[in-house]
């Protein structure tokens, strides 16, 4: 979720941003609600089979969810209250949002592409503009420090909007690639892309790639504050999974796999690592070395 212009995984959350987060990417997994039992977690929201896939937090109370089957729910109270806004918006499997300034929001669905709103969701039109039409199943949303926004699909695997997401061009990889998975950019304008069989890297805004690691399928990216890099892998044909983290900008990786194999999304809070991964959340305070069950309290009916 974007807190201050840059990618949600860069961002210390507090308060309900922080619950809501975290709950939101546990109940896409669940596919059902959550319930409070030790006061650890508190119900505010159940979007009962409707498939939450992202959440996106606005500075002073706004806050956005994707269903994956009802379109985009909006709430102006800090996720007390919710009201669903699908105006012009003809896809409901909405998978990924990003909120930008001036009320513009971008909503990423699958099988219809981008839709734009002007004003914080209240209506919809699509904006696909540059973008193939084999292209418009989206994953996810990046935004970088100069405004330049990114767009990760499951064919050609990136495209950029310099125009707050009104038009898009392809990003070249420089190789062939497919399904884009996952996109994030460090504190230095580093780039790290994640598609099927390769995990890369760009020092100049997109205009070159290098190869980092080589797996089937790379899952979530995570960037903590220090710059340490994490992200999942895994092998479909062996059912190998794994676990990767670099403390040098993505040159060196170490497999600190454990029996924490995947991670659904990662927030970062008071040096301690979260995430989402199988039915729980969990936490680590030693950089993923270990990691302790944090879901006491979640439910799955």
């Amino acid at each position: 979720m974007t807190l201050n212009g840059f990618d949600r995984k860069h961002n210390p959350m507090t308060g309900i941003c922080e619950i809501l987060a975290i709950s939101f990417m546990v109940l896409s997994l669940f596919s059902s609600p959550l319930f409070a039992q030790s006061g650890s977690w508190q119900e505010v929201y159940a979007l009962d089979g409707l498939g939450a896939q992202a959440i996106e937090v606005v500075p002073g109370g706004t806050c956005f969810v994707a269903s994956g089957k009802a379109g985009v729910f909006r709430s102006t109270d800090d996720g007390m209250h919710w009201s669903q806004h699908n105006t012009g918006l003809t896809n409901l499997d909405v998978r990924a949002l990003l909120h930008l300034p001036g009320g513009i929001v971008l909503a990423g669905t699958w099988g219809g592409g981008i839709f734009r709103s002007t004003n914080n969701g209240a209506d919809w039109a699509p904006s696909n503009s540059g973008i193939s039409s084999k292209s418009h199943n989206i994953r996810k949303f990046a935004k970088a420090k100069d405004g330049t926004v990114y767009v990760i699909t499951t064919s050609d695997p990136v495209y950029r909007s310099t125009d707050n997401g009104s038009s898009w061009v392809k990003v070249e990889l420089g190789f062939a690639a497919s399904y884009g998975c996952d996109l994030q950019l460090d504190a230095n304008g580093q780039m790290f892309l994640g598609v099927w069989g390769f995990f890369c890297r760009s020092t100049d805004g997109g205009a070159h790639w290098e190869k980092l690691l080589r797996e089937e399928v790379f899952g979530d990216i995570g960037i903590a504050p220090d710059g340490h890099i994490f992200v999942t892998s895994s092998t479909s044909t062996t059912s190998k999974e794994a676990f990767w983290r670099s403390t040098d900008g993505g040159t060196t990786w170490v497999d600190i796999t454990s029996t924490l194999l995947s991670a659904r999304d990662f927030v970062f809070q008071d040096g301690a690592i979260i995430i989402a991964s199988g039915k729980s959340v969990y936490i680590s305070r030693d950089d993923g070395l270990t990691w302790i069950n944090a879901g006491s309290g979640l439910i799955a009916s």
